[in-house]
């Protein structure tokens, strides 16, 4: 079967335009005039606004982040910079792979046409790879500042930078396609069971946060204090970068990674339909089983226990219960696992006084609430999409929409906030916070509550009823600038955080907790206030 380049752009455009459905239509209404006359220049659009210019603004941005570290003294620093921007990725992406490959509602439909199925295969390949490129940005600059400040000369720096860049992402290509595999043999296995799914997708997440915990372990362990500054030893790349072995190590690596691909192709493209009909067979065996049960589940019992009962099934899909339920919890444990690891938590002052013990809980709280609920779309962010069809059905019910929304925003807060809480009382054990635990939770439950209020009203306002896959529905906010978002909020909330303990800690615990009180009543009442503005806006 010959490979037909013609035919495959036409399939990255078509699965450019079906993996984007959301962003497609705003583009279609912001852009009318243009598509009637030109209606391929759609997928040019989606082009630049979901991968282009969030990669472009994601590298620049990150470049003024970084472009004060020293790498020549800190060269640690380029592997876990590395590392880092490599596993999150995954870590926010493996289920997307499986969702655009395997759970498209498209997929069966390329079947009976003349279309091979290497082409659908690498088509969406490329469609994924668009969205690593842009994740995958800031390595980019990370590779370019570790060559600048070692003195590395132009020609270098250039050819250095654009090679170990595609190392990177053939890395992160090759491992999502892995999971990939991994995920589907699971599929065709367990007949679609989605708890084996959810099982060996926390697995894989799991995995990955070990990985990052030990790195951060690492380089905390590994940097000392030098006569200029923080100094640390070469990690494994950075040594390999800075060794005479650098070129030949380099061109035997990307020859490697050349055989992987042609792997890729014969065993896994090619048989691309083999696969997606086999995990097809195992779906429809799955719904067979289930239809008979739909009845008796949705039986007698009070309004709140049927909509609970019917939200509950609504959870079916692993790439939604991935990145709305665990990926909110999995990389906030990244930063406290280390620190009690190393056994230095917390200075003796915040076990020794009640206050600094409270104000400590206020903060772990108010910190967990604000990352948790920033680390993507959270379930509030998709609960009422996810009804998809059945929204328009239920909108002439004689239901109050008022209370249907009500319970599927409680539904919502409620099964998104036990995973937090328990890692609150976890890590307040490890921390030996015994008079922070209560504060902790109460923190966060409150802002938990308020901001669930204001995604669900993100929800409303971009109801999205026809989504193609659940990355589709997750990407109504870029994925690239999502994942730039989340590093930024992260950098923010520790600031503030560490700025009120360090407050307390140097000017008393009295008035570190009225600070932090005061913050946090602001904090409430302006995100009250700002759901209550936006909520005027929403219509049925």
């Amino acid at each position: 079967m010959t490979f037909r380049p013609a035919l495959f752009k036409e399939l990255l455009r078509f699965n450019l335009i079906f993996t984007n459905t959301a962003v497609t239509d705003k583009l279609r209404q912001k852009h009318a005039a243009k598509l009637k006359e030109r209606p391929e220049a759609l997928s040019d659009l989606i082009l630049r606004k979901n991968y282009l210019w969030p990669g472009i603004t994601v590298f620049l941005i990150y470049s003024l982040l970084f472009a004060a570290v020293d790498f020549a003294a800190l060269p640690m620093y380029l592997d876990f910079l590395v590392l880092m921007m490599t596993l999150v990725p995954i870590m926010q992406s493996f289920t997307a792979f499986y969702n655009i490959f395997y759970e498209s509602a498209d997929t069966t439909a390329y079947m009976p046409l003349p279309v091979y199925p290497q082409e659908l295969f690498l088509a969406r390949l490329a469609v994924v790879g668009l969205a690593g490129c842009a994740f995958l940005a800031p390595v980019v600059s990370f590779f370019a500042l570790f060559f600048w400040r070692n003195g590395f000369g132009w020609p270098t720096l250039i050819l250095g930078t654009i090679l170990w860049s595609l190392v990177v992402f053939f890395v992160y290509t090759y491992l999502n396609i892995f999971i990939l595999q991994l995920l589907a043999k699971t599929a065709a296995f367990s007949r679609m069971n989605s708890q084996v799914l959810t099982v060996v997708n926390v697995l894989g997440q799991l995995l990955a946060v070990v990985v990052l915990v030990f790195a951060i372990w690492t380089v905390q362990g590994v940097i000392d204090i030098g006569a200029n500054g923080l100094v640390s030893s070469p990690g494994p790349l950075s040594g390999l970068i800075l060794s005479r072995w650098h070129w030949p190590v380099l061109i035997g690596i990307l020859l490697v990674f050349a055989g992987l691909a042609v792997l890729v192709y014969r065993r896994l493209a090619v048989h691309y339909y083999d696969t997606v009909f086999t995990v097809e067979t195992a779906r429809h065996g799955k719904k067979q089983a289930v239809r008979s049960d739909r009845a008796r589940q949705a039986a007698d019992g009070s309004l709140r226990k049927i909509l609970w009962q019917y939200n509950w099934r609504r959870l079916d899909d692993v790439t939604l219960v991935s990145q709305t339920l665990l990926s909110p919890i999995l990389l906030p444990a990244c930063l406290i696992l280390p620190q009690v690891f190393l056994g230095n938590q917390l200075s003796a002052a915040f076990y020794e006084d009640p206050l600094m013990g409270i104000l400590a809980g206020l903060l772990f709280g108010l910190g967990m609430a604000l990352v948790t609920n920033a680390m993507g779309v959270p379930l509030a962010g998709n609960i009422v999409s996810m009804d998809r069809g059945d929204f328009s059905y239920i909108c002439t019910l004689p239901l109050d929409m008022g209370t249907y929304i009500r319970e599927k925003w409680l539904f919502a807060t409620v099964i998104s906030g036990l995973l937090a809480s328990l890692a609150i009382i976890l890590g307040g054990l490890a921390l030996k916070l015994w008079l922070g635990i209560l504060p902790a939770l109460l923190v966060y439950w409150l802002l938990h509550a308020i901001i669930s209020a204001n995604w669900i009203i993100f929800d409303l306002r971009n109801l999205h009823l026809t989504w193609q896959s659940a990355t589709d529905l997750l990407n109504r906010v870029p994925r690239a600038l999502m994942a730039l978002g989340i590093f930024l909020g992260m950098g923010l909330v520790s600031a503030v955080v560490i700025g009120l303990g360090a407050l307390a800690f140097f000017k008393g615990p009295l008035l570190g907790l009225v600070l932090t009180l005061a913050f946090i009543t602001l904090l409430v009442l302006g995100l009250a206030l700002m759901a209550r503005v936006r909520r005027q806006a929403v219509r049925f």
